[in-house]
């Protein structure tokens, strides 16, 4: 049976069930806490996340290569001179030789270079570049549940216009939030069921641990987001300034791993190719003029 591809009924009561628990879970908080110190805590975690969120978009775009060095203008050269689309482009001889001088690793072809995504190297990466961003005090296993929370919504934040549809967007994420939750031992359901049976304290160590797993959550949901964007920017650029066939082979040259990331994402290069055409959120204007 096919998947509808429109939000089920489901999965909208699924989203309003978790805000209605979270509504409750916040009305015994402020019981016990004065408007004024939440508004303040809040407030002092927006800024904290506003400067991670700074601090990390400034250190990616620096690491982005303005221009190819040598070997990697020698592998464009001779990709340039070879047939066919995206992909059998990138299963060529001289593309796969280029990936193993750059990360140590034999492939077949380009689809098996996809299918390892997230490679054990870009998830090694992605933990250090977190490191001042994850409790030091957490297990392995906790560990790697964020860093596939952070691939995960990578993934989120490369659906073709999921930053226009509001809706699509709610239920999708609360969906992945929901899914962290379960893995961390909480389930909604359970909690819904058993929330009026809960006793004050047993709520408040309840709504304490939720918190710190949506703050965390939050923290990596904004740092998927300022990745996506500021690749999506770099590759567009390249293929402006290019044109899209050799635009799209700069991309796969100068950023390999999260080109190849974010193509797993996709069906076929040509809706990759649409997705980095496109911008990734309409203007006022624009969806003024629509309306």
């Amino acid at each position: 049976m096919e998947q509808n591809p429109r939000i089920s009924q489901k999965l909208l009561s699924h989203f309003s069930m978790m805000c209605v628990l979270f509504c409750i879970l916040v009305v015994h908080l402020n019981v016990l806490a004065a408007a004024t110190d939440v508004f303040e805590e809040n407030l002092s975690s927006l800024k904290a996340l506003e400067v991670i969120e700074k601090k990390h978009k400034a250190a990616l775009k620096k690491r982005l290569p303005v221009l190819l060095d040598e070997s990697a203008q020698k592998c464009l050269n001779q990709l340039l001179a070879i047939s066919g689309t995206l992909d059998e482009v990138l299963s060529s001889q001289p593309y796969l030789t280029y990936l193993e001088a750059r990360f140590g690793n034999v492939y077949e072809d380009y689809s098996t270079y996809l299918a390892a995504m997230p490679t054990a190297k870009l998830k090694t990466e992605a933990l250090f570049t977190f490191k001042d961003v994850i409790l030091s005090k957490q297990t392995s296993e906790e560990l790697q549940t964020w860093i596939k929370y952070y691939f995960q919504m990578r993934q989120f934040y490369a659906v073709p216009d999921i930053l226009n549809d509001r809706q699509k967007f709610m239920a999708t994420e609360m969906r992945i939030k929901s899914q962290l939750l379960m893995t961390f031992g909480i389930s909604l359901t359970t909690i819904a069921e058993t929330e009026t049976t809960m006793t004050k304290a047993e709520k408040m160590a309840l709504l304490a641990k939720v918190d710190k797993i949506l703050d965390r959550s939050r923290i990596f949901g904004r740092l998927a987001s300022v990745d996506t964007k500021v690749y999506h920017a770099f590759w567009s650029d390249r293929l402006e300034k290019y044109g899209s066939d050799e635009g799209l082979l700069r991309c796969a040259i100068a950023t390999p791993a999260d080109f190849a990331l974010t193509r797993s994402f996709f069906e076929n290069p040509q809706v990759l190719k649409k997705w980095i055409l496109t911008p990734l959120k309409k203007s006022v204007s624009a969806t003024e003029k629509e309306e």
